[in-house]
């Protein structure tokens, strides 16, 4: 038989499994504890639980990138390794946290506290977008049984207005540019592509009869969203 402790905030269920005591945090509330306990048990009964693998946090992470580096677009890789660099910073003064089964909500929300202390609640909540991406390989290779940034709550950021230039300020912007960079300001002020989508431009992209630029994806570039568009 197992239990269900409360370690503070969170609940916990208790149980042992293949001759393994197993403790998992489940969330805010005790019932729904009880009720995934109650679960356990039953596939205990059946001879259907499965265990996750768990695996060292330093382990996980090179494996994933290993994993990331051949199947993601070089941008993305670089977005996991900027996360994964910071968790790593943040975990170093928790030396028990070791095993990924030990990447609790608790300890997540510790570390966005201590994160938004230093950016923006906008660049946590992307921050934690990204983690939880990495966490669900995680999941889907058996090594935790379920993602703990669901249960982490993000910050709320108020959505900004865009801010388009005037006229005196695009006139400033042509004249102050260098003459070399013109052309470059010109299509991004007509069109208003992206820094990403003006440097992987080619000719082929252009057509000059329709007056039209397309904005295709590239052997080792997408556009965001992975749309081509027109």
């Amino acid at each position: 038989m197992g239990s269900v402790i409360k370690r503070g905030k969170y609940w916990y269920i208790d149980y042992y499994a293949d001759g393994k005591r197993h403790r998992i945090s489940h969330g805010k509330h005790k019932k729904f504890a009880e009720l995934r306990l109650k679960e356990i048990e039953l596939q205990i009964a059946r001879e259907e639980l499965r265990i996750p693998k768990d695996s060292t946090i330093d382990g996980f992470f090179e494996n994933f990138l290993a994993y990331a580096e051949a199947h993601v677009m070089p941008k993305t890789l670089e977005k996991f390794i900027t996360v994964i660099n910071c968790f790593e910073r943040f975990r170093l003064k928790f030396k028990s946290v070791n095993m990924l089964s030990k990447v609790t909500p608790a300890f997540l929300e510790d570390l966005k506290l201590a994160r938004v202390k230093k950016v923006s609640k906008g660049t946590v909540n992307h921050d934690l977008k990204i983690l939880g991406i990495i966490l669900n390989w995680a999941v889907e290779h058996n090594l935790i049984k379920k993602n703990p940034v669901k249960e982490v709550k993000k910050f709320r950021v108020d959505k900004k207005q865009p801010r388009f230039f005037s006229k005196v300020e695009i006139k400033l912007i042509l004249n102050s540019c260098p003459k070399r960079m013109f052309p470059p300001f010109m299509i991004l002020l007509h069109t208003g592509m992206r820094r990403g989508e003006l440097a992987n431009l080619e000719w082929d992209d252009v057509d000059f009869e329709r007056k039209i630029i397309k904005i295709r994806t590239k052997e080792e570039w997408s556009p965001k969203g992975k749309r081509d568009t027109d």
